[in-house]
């Protein structure tokens, strides 16, 4: 029960982060905002829960190189 409650914060804390990173905040003041000691902390969270890190999440992905050799 606890892991679940632990997860669902974890959640709460990643999607207040969203428009705030949207609005161009600092990664440090957006990770202190939503309660995290530290940017890593939160990075790895982030990472976790959406597949980018927060500084790439409202970036385009890069297009692969196609070789057409």
């Amino acid at each position: 029960m606890l892991r679940i409650i632990h997860h669902w914060c974890q959640q709460a804390r990643m999607l207040d982060a969203l428009p705030l990173l949207a609005e161009g905040r600092a990664i440090l003041s957006v990770a202190l905002d939503c309660g995290y000691d530290s940017p890593s902390a939160f990075g790895a969270v982030f990472r976790r829960s959406f597949g980018r890190p927060p500084g790439a999440y409202f970036r385009p992905p890069p297009v692969e190189s196609v070789d057409r050799g």
